[in-house]
Formats: C-alpha cells, sequence, structure tokens
C-alpha cells in the first residue's frame, strides 16, 4: 500500500469576477433614492460626520442650475472604513485639538460645534427612532425579490421585463410575446412563460395574474392545504361568468355540487385579495414630494426641470480638510478625517450623478410624451425603459433605478414616474397605442353609458373601432377586469 503524498503548489489562475466598490453602491443607493428618503439620508450623514457641511438655499432667492457641478476629486480614494465604535474618542480628540491647530493654521470659515454624545446612549438606536418609517412601491418590492430568485441571466432578464409591466393592483398586463430584452431584442417565449411562473411565487400572493381568476387560484395554490379549495378553483375554472352573473343555481347544476357547497366556496374566494399591489399603493399616509416638475416653456413645449430647492448645498468644511493635511497632526487622527472626507465627498458625487441621471431619464420621457401632457392620458404613448436606456446610453437597471419611487409634478397633477411607461397594443393599420391610453377610453366609454342599458363588450369594441382602436372582446374583458369593471349585467340599474 502506497503512502499518501500531501504537496503544497503556487498555481496562477485567470478569473473574471464583477465586484462593485463601495463607491457604486452608494451610488445605485442614492439614485434609488425619492426626494424624502433623499433628506433624511442627507440628514443622518451630517449628523455623524464632523467634516460635511450643509447650506440651505434662501427660498426667496432665484433658482441656480447646479446639476453639472462635480465636486473636485482632490484625495485618495479608499474603502470607506466603518468603526466599531460611535466615534466618541474621534469626536473628543478633534475638539482637544482645536485650540492648538488654530495657530498653525488659518481659519477662514466658521466651524460647526461637535455635539456631545452620551456614551450611555446608542447614536444608531436614537436616529432611528427620530427616522419617519418608509414605503417602498410594488414595483420595488418586487425587483428587490426577484433579484434574489435566479441566478440564470435570461430569467432575470425576462423576470425584470415583466414587472416593468406590472400594474399598481398587481396583475401583470403585457404580452409574453412582446417582451424585449437589455438590447431590446426579443425574448424566448418558454424563457418568459417560466419567469413569469417564478414571478407569481413572489409575495404579496397573487401578484403577476393576468386576470382576476388566475390571480384567485395562484392564491389558492399557495393555502397549506389547497384541496380545501377545489371547488372554488372549479368555479374560478369552469363558471367564473356565472359568478360574476351570481347565478348560483346554475353554478351548483354544472359542477353537480349542492348549493351550500357553492355558497361555502364562495365564501372562501371573498376572503382572498382580488387587488393584492393595493397595500403597496396605498401604504402610511406619507407626504409626496415630487422630484421633477414639468412646465410648459415659451415655445410651447413642456420642459422638465429637477424639484430639488429643498436639499440643502453640501461641502467639506475647509478647517478639518487643512487639518488632514497638516503634518503636526497624529496618524490616527489624520486616518479619521480622511475617511470621513472621502465618505463625504462620496455623499456629494453620488448626489450629483442622481441630479444628472434622473434629468436625463426625466428629459427622454417628457420629449416622449408631449401629447400627454397637452391633451390627457387618452394620448399617452407605449414606451418602455429599455428604449429610454438605449436612447440616453444607460443600462436599463439604471433607468429602472431611477423611475421608482419619484413622482412628476404637471398640469395634470402628481403623477409617479413609472406611469409613464406604459405597453404597446398594435392597431390594424400597423400603429402602436398605448395601454393605458385604451384602458381610459375604456372607462370613458363606460362613465358615458346608459346604465339602464349598459354595454356589453361587444359593443365596446364596436365604440373603440369607431375613435380607431381595433382590439379583440377578449382584450377588452382582460382590460375591464384589471381595471375591476364588472360585467354588463352587474353595472345594470333598475
Amino acid at each position: 500500500m502506497s503512502a499518501m503524498r500531501l504537496e503544497l503548489g503556487n498555481q496562477m489562475r485567470m478569473e473574471q469576477k464583477m465586484l462593485l466598490a463601495p463607491k457604486m453602491i452608494q451610488s445605485m443607493e442614492i439614485l434609488q433614492l425619492p426626494a424624502m428618503e433623499l433628506m433624511q439620508r442627507i440628514d443622518a450623514e451630517l449628523s455623524k460626520n464632523p467634516v460635511l457641511e450643509a447650506e440651505y438655499a434662501d427660498p426667496d432667492a432665484p433658482e441656480a442650475d447646479n446639476s453639472d457641478q462635480v465636486p473636485d476629486k482632490n484625495y485618495d480614494e479608499r474603502d470607506l472604513v466603518v468603526d466599531n465604535t460611535d466615534g466618541v474618542d474621534d469626536f473628543n480628540r478633534l475638539d482637544s485639538l482645536d485650540e492648538g491647530f488654530k495657530d498653525a493654521v488659518n481659519q477662514t470659515g466658521p466651524i460647526r460645534e461637535t455635539r456631545n454624545v452620551n456614551q450611555d446612549e446608542d447614536p444608531k438606536y436614537e436616529a432611528l427612532q427620530n427616522t419617519a418609517d418608509t414605503h417602498i412601491s410594488l414595483y420595488e418590492y418586487l425587483v428587490r425579490q426577484w433579484s434574489v430568485t435566479t441566478e440564470d441571466e435570461k430569467l432575470l432578464e425576462a423576470g425584470f421585463a415583466i414587472l416593468e409591466q406590472i400594474d399598481n393592483k398587481g396583475y401583470f398586463t403585457g404580452s409574453l410575446d412582446e417582451l424585449r430584452g437589455y438590447e431590446n431584442e426579443p425574448l424566448e417565449r418558454k424563457t418568459c412563460e417560466k419567469a413569469l411562473e417564478m414571478i407569481q411565487q413572489l409575495e404579496p400572493a397573487g401578484v403577476g395574474a393576468r386576470d382576476i381568476p388566475e390571480c384567485l387560484k395562484i392564491q389558492i395554490d399557495n393555502q397549506e392545504e389547497p384541496r380545501r379549495f377545489e371547488t372554488a378553483r372549479r368555479i374560478l375554472t369552469e363558471c367564473y361568468e356565472l359568478l360574476l352573473a351570481n347565478r348560483r343555481a346554475d353554478i351548483a347544476k354544472k359542477l353537480g355540487k349542492a348549493p351550500e357547497e357553492i355558497a361555502d366556496a364562495i365564501k372562501q374566494l371573498g376572503r382572498f385579495n382580488i387587488a393584492p399591489g393595493d397595500k403597496f399603493s396605498q401604504g402610511p399616509n406619507l407626504a409626496i414630494r415630487p422630484d421633477i416638475i414639468v412646465e410648459k416653456n415659451e415655445d410651447g413645449v413642456y420642459e422638465p426641470r429637477l424639484a430639488d430647492t429643498s436639499l440643502p448645498d453640501l461641502y467639506i468644511n475647509s478647517y478639518y480638510s487643512r487639518m488632514a493635511s497638516d503634518k503636526t497632526v497624529d496618524g490616527k487622527t489624520k486616518n479619521y478625517l480622511k475617511r470621513n472626507i472621502n465618505s463625504a465627498n462620496w455623499l456629494i458625487e453620488a448626489i450629483m450623478q442622481r441630479k444628472q441621471t434622473l434629468m436625463k431619464v426625466a428629459t427622454a420621457v417628457v420629449n416622449r410624451q408631449q401629447e400627454f401632457f397637452e391633451k390627457g392620458i387618452m394620448h399617452l404613448k407605449p414606451l418602455t425603459m429599455v428604449s429610454i436606456a438605449e436612447e440616453i446610453e444607460m443600462h436599463v437597471s439604471t433607468v429602472s433605478r431611477a423611475v421608482a419611487e419619484k413622482y412628476v409634478q404637471c398640469n395634470r397633477g402628481v403623477i409617479p414616474l413609472h406611469d409613464f411607461f406604459s405597453t404597446a397594443q398594435k392597431q390594424a393599420d400597423g400603429s402602436s397605442q398605448s395601454t393605458d391610453s385604451i384602458k381610459a377610453v375604456i372607462k370613458e366609454i363606460i362613465d358615458n353609458e346608459d346604465k339602464s342599458k349598459p354595454l356589453g363588450d361587444e359593443k365596446i369594441m364596436k365604440k373603440l373601432e369607431q375613435k380607431g382602436i381595433k382590439i379583440a372582446r377578449r382584450t377588452i374583458v382582460k382590460y375591464r377586469q384589471q381595471m375591476n369593471i364588472p360585467t354588463a349585467k352587474m353595472r345594470k340599474l333598475y
């Protein structure tokens, strides 16, 4: 039996990895924040970083465009080191050095008074206590889940395309045959079907459904004992139109079930949620601060501008900046100052990049949707994040972050920026029309109908054709259900 030998050796191997630097991560986080949360982030940084200063604009002064100003990079970039302590010793050391350092450096500006921190209190806990509860949109909630669901690049790509077309109620309003990927290339139907099936397993239960029956069936499948809902499932699959007309006797006859069992099954269905995304749109009653303001210029063209007048101008305290490069200051203090200067500069740059990216996205969107601002929602054009990403030469994920939880103030009200993106419905003449604008026309037709003789889906289809919109009856049924509009029988008033 030969003896086993253990040997140590060196081996070179080339390996390609993508590592996100702390600076890039912070930049993505800042881009994603809405105006209110960005203000909270700035306040938190001001409270813990002694070198960061803020100057708030005079509300009565004329606005200045600072979107192109980027701070000078006169420092060595390095990883941001997070101490295990709360920084009390560092603050105290800076205070003790003040007197001696004032003689060595000519001080040209005021220095912010550092606050005394009680060592018995946890400043992180105090910050949490004083921070308002944040609220994320359904889209953002789904993106967070989907990002860690699979590592398959094609599935991820298809999933993100699907998430763009999930409305505020949680329904997938697009077409799997028309989904396009990052490079605007059509995605395989089989891949899209798999991605949608996986998205339908995310929270909240029922999300990603294409209509109410599918939404309810997804929720039934998520129950611990789905068999208890077998009759309810059959009602959705085989008797949905009868259910909408409340014809329980006909349902019992068709399924061969006792009326009592049908009544119990309908009660079961009533416990489920037909709009799983509603809790996100309703959320906490927080004030909405628009990120973009759209106004008409002298030439009659609608233009966007940033609504960031409440954000302060951030800069580095010159006193501490000079202290960080002074040879008489001990190394530990200089390292502490440099870390905070780097942290402050990263934040300043990230906010500047946020402004520039948001302005690029908003400009491209507003240019495409001029008719919406002039004439209303019925003139909303089909628009995807992929097309905007191509136009401004950015990755679609960057556009997605810029759009998330941002609001536009315009002549039509305060509107989520995400609502300007809408899928296309092809017309008979080869043109395309926004699905949201078609839904608005359907709703207008139903709102103006004679309630004693409400219009059926066939008649709605003919009304749409008169307006130049040609879509199938089943598509009208789908859109009507997505808007929670009942059938003609249920809308009739006697």
